[in-house]
């Protein structure tokens, strides 16, 4: 069988049982297949979005699936990202997570990252709502505790991005807090007040006046072990960042919370991994320079980071707990 020499004979090859390989040759495609090189204009890209929703076989999904992150990793990698020219292909990719109802929870993530990057093109009023169709899809067919953090990371994401469509996008937000307030016995203190916070900054707060805290001793309890300490968040979303510096800060005595977003190796990256007791690293994609790095320091350590399962404050802030 013939190797593929980009991302569009890379697709149109999943759907072939004998490329077993696809997630590895993917590995190697981000280093050596630049996205600027295949898609030069809106025809390429038109292209390469038929070939994503023109998938239909279950191997191939799955495949694809398995590899998106690092695909969308690829696009990162544009020098025009997000570049408008992408958004259709943006818009395919998270038509097949909707069409095909995946619910796994690491493509759950990925959708964020795709939904982020379409809205940071500034799609059109139709544009935006279809998008916030397919959010919807995406987040009725997620159903049970294990999403709650990634439900409240997608409030968080839709409150901090442009909208042409206020009174649609505060809709499914109402829709969204009311899906985790469902869930409230197994929220957690940061979860309610986060709940709060989204919801006092699109004006429906009343609906979550019942909303009663446990004594603080025993929700500081959960923090001890972070006073007087160093906690490091490595992310590319500040918003979330610092957020979940607020609330860290707010909860913990005496915590020193260093925030880096940088995307090569800086000193100041280096000090944040030497200097931190805990270091909070948020990736959803392949390692690059930066990850790389942090990992190295820790390992010389005998450190490990904590991996969030998504970019939002609550997932951060869920990994410091869990740990």
């Amino acid at each position: 069988t013939t190797l593929p020499r980009n991302w569009i004979e890379w697709l149109k090859a999943l759907s072939n049982e004998s490329f077993t390989k696809s997630r590895y040759i993917a590995e190697q495609a981000l280093e050596e297949w630049p996205i600027d090189n295949l898609l030069k204009d809106i025809t390429d890209v038109q292209a390469i979005s038929s070939v994503i929703i023109a998938i239909e076989e279950e191997i191939a999904i799955q495949r694809l699936i398995h590899s998106l992150p690092l695909f969308m990793e690829s696009c990162k990698r544009s020098v025009f990202f997000p570049n408008p020219l992408f958004l259709q292909m943006y818009i395919s990719m998270l038509e097949l997570i909707t069409v095909h109802e995946v619910r796994d929870l690491n493509t759950l993530v990925v959708s964020q990252d795709i939904v982020e990057t379409a809205l940071k093109i500034s799609p059109s009023e139709d544009q935006y709502n279809y998008i916030l169709s397919m959010v919807e899809s995406i987040i009725d067919k997620a159903n049970g505790k294990n999403f709650i953090d990634w439900f409240l990371d997608y409030a968080e994401l839709l409150i901090s991005e442009n909208t042409s469509d206020m009174s649609n996008r505060n809709k499914l937000l109402e829709k969204l807090l009311v899906k985790v307030y469902s869930y409230n016995e197994w929220l957690d203190e940061f979860h309610l007040k986060l709940i709060l916070k989204l919801s006092s900054e699109i004006g429906i707060e009343k609906l979550f006046d019942n909303i009663s805290f446990k004594d603080d001793n025993v929700v500081e309890d959960k923090w001890d072990k972070y006073i007087n300490k160093t906690i490091g968040i490595y992310t590319l979303s500040e918003n979330a960042a610092r957020h979940a510096k607020e609330y860290l800060e707010e909860q913990i005595s005496d915590v020193k919370i260093i925030l880096n977003h940088d995307k090569a190796v800086t000193d100041a990256l280096r000090n944040m991994a030497h200097t931190s007791d805990f270091v909070v690293l948020v990736t959803q994609s392949a390692k690059h320079a930066a990850t790389g790095e942090i990992q190295k320091i820790l390992r010389q350590k005998d450190r490990q980071p904590l991996f969030p399962i998504g970019k939002g404050s609550s997932s951060i802030i869920s990994s410091l707990l869990k740990d």
